[in-house]
């Protein structure tokens, strides 16, 4: 998107992709875990020590446990499908976003797996590109976790596996959207009202 290296619009859009699995989490009656904090809550967990037991600063995006008691670590990570390497996939008529994608899930998985393994988290990389695209592997591990290893009684009263992806969809797309808009310096809802009055004077 516009800007992908400033670092403020790519935090700005991490936060509200990392928002919309808060979201998505209570609304398929997960505990989501903040700091506590009611005047400046926030989800980010901090890990406290390694898998050795020495104190570390890791942090992850997010801390999610089910009715069994699983907890869930949610860590978003966003590529951008026009670097090279996914240009040159692309020209062989593959997926264009994969390798990066596959390298930022990798990437994840060595930097939070062993330590998830010993707290006893069980990890979820979110890996996506600046389109929207998700790793399957990210995907089928946040459906696992959100719908099919929940208790059948729990089952019956979650919302249906569309809603989930059709939440996550509209808050990414939203997030993009806005960020390009702030990185062209158009104000969301100047552009609004601009729609509004181009469709009145074609009718």
């Amino acid at each position: 998107i516009v800007c992908s290296f400033s670092r403020a619009p790519r935090t700005w859009r991490h936060s509200r992709v990392r928002d919309a699995f808060a979201f998505a989490a209570w609304k398929f009656d997960l505990q989501v875990h903040t700091n506590g904090r009611r005047d400046a809550p926030t989800y980010e967990f901090s890990f406290r020590t390694d898998e050795q037991g020495v104190p570390t600063s890791k942090r992850s995006d997010l801390h999610i446990t089910d009715e069994r008691g699983r907890s869930h670590i949610l860590d978003v990570t966003i590529c951008d499908p026009t670097t090279v390497d996914c240009v040159q996939h692309r020209a062989g008529g593959r997926a264009g976003s994969m390798p990066a994608l596959q390298r930022l899930y990798n990437d994840h998985v060595r930097t939070y797996g062993k330590i998830c393994d010993s707290h006893g988290l069980f990890l979820i990389p979110l890996a996506f590109d600046t389109l929207g695209r998700m790793h399957p592997d990210s995907a089928m591990k946040l459906h696992n976790a959100f719908i099919k290893h929940r208790l059948g009684s729990t089952k019956e009263l979650l919302p249906s596996r569309n809603a989930l992806w059709r939440w996550v969809g509209r808050a990414f797309h939203a997030s993009v959207s806005t960020a390009v808009l702030r990185a062209c310096t158009v104000p969301a809802c100047a552009t609004r009202r601009s729609i509004r009055t181009s469709r009145a004077m074609a009718a």
